[in-house]
């Protein structure tokens, strides 16, 4: 990957668009968890897997809504880290 400047004073631009960054996180999440844990799902829940993951799915839908409504909220970086210095003024 290359570094862009920009025209304005050679800082760099962005090359990562957010949908791809999104992608990318639910790509990386999904992708390690579901390979290190699915033996262990199977030989506890046995021929029930397919509503443990549909559970496990709906749990990390609404975990991922609040992730996505408290960065709109506070969209500074630092991330989680943030969030209880905005909501309690600590600034």
């Amino acid at each position: 990957m290359t570094q862009k400047h920009t025209e304005q004073g050679g800082g760099l631009s962005r090359a990562v668009s957010a949908r791809l960054l999104v992608f990318f996180a639910l790509g990386t999440t999904l992708g390690a968890g579901i390979y290190v844990v699915i033996g262990e799902i199977i030989g506890v829940a046995g021929y029930r897997t397919p509503v443990a993951f549909l559970a496990a799915s709906i749990v990390a839908a609404f975990t991922g809504a609040s992730f996505a409504e408290l960065v709109g909220r506070c969209p500074s970086s630092g991330g989680p880290a943030a969030w209880p210095f905005e909501a309690f003024g600590f600034r």
